[in-house]
């Protein structure tokens, strides 16, 4: 037996229920949706943004080089990095961290942990005050021309560089890499084909985000 039900109120019924669905499966996707109306101007997009840590790439990055400076050593550098790191639950800080526990680098407990938004961390150790991070933390402290163009250097190799600053002294620097996801590359190449402008947004220098925009193949980058 069959049983057909008729409504002239059923299109509009069948609205919610289409809505939701399509919602849901965008989040399935690690897509979220604000709601009916943005879903339904997702259309008339031009333009669209990514942030570039764990998103355009997979969001683990790896300690490449380390870079001591003042006849400090490897060792010594990347204990000092890591143990400061230690509070820290920054992608950068965990990637420090780790590659200090690979090399059975025993840390220490930092004190009067401070994250600088944007730019590092500043905390003390054994007395020492430190400060990791961008060049621009380094509170106008002199970094030679030649450590200026080797950190441009890996930059443009699209690595992330690292300062360490013990009180008034640069003491080295730390290199930190990230990859790009697999499937990034062609989903930019997809939206491009469909004649939508992409951009990647972070809080790398220019050199390092320009560095990994070409890899990922957007078109600008902020």
């Amino acid at each position: 037996m069959l049983l057909v039900v008729t409504c002239p109120c059923a299109p509009l019924s069948s609205i919610k229920p289409a809505v939701l669905v399509s919602i849901s499966n965008a989040a399935s996707k690690s897509v979220l949706v604000k709601g009916s109306v943005q879903l339904e101007n997702i259309k008339t997009v031009t333009a669209v943004a990514f942030d570039k840590t764990g998103t355009l790439t997979s969001g683990k990055p790896k300690v490449t080089d380390i870079i001591p400076f003042n006849n400090y050593s490897d060792t010594e550098l990347l204990k000092i990095a890591a143990s400061i790191e230690t509070l820290s639950q920054h992608p950068i800080a965990k990637a420090i961290v780790k590659t200090a526990n690979e090399k059975n680098i025993s840390l220490e407990r930092p004190t009067e942990l401070q994250a600088i938004h944007g730019l590092g961390v500043h905390g003390s150790l054994n007395g020492v005050e430190y400060k990791i991070g961008k060049k621009e933390l380094l509170a106008g402290l002199h970094v030679s021309a030649e450590q200026q163009t080797q950190a441009k250097s890996l930059e443009a190799e699209g690595k992330t560089v690292i300062f360490i600053q013990a009180n008034n002294q640069v003491i080295g620097m730390l290199t930190i890499m990230d990859t790009i996801r697999p499937q990034a590359k062609k989903a930019i190449a997809d939206l491009k084909a469909m004649g939508i402008k992409v951009a990647m947004l972070t809080g790398d220098s220019q050199s390092t985000a320009d560095a990994i925009g070409r890899q990922a193949g957007v078109d600008e980058v902020y």
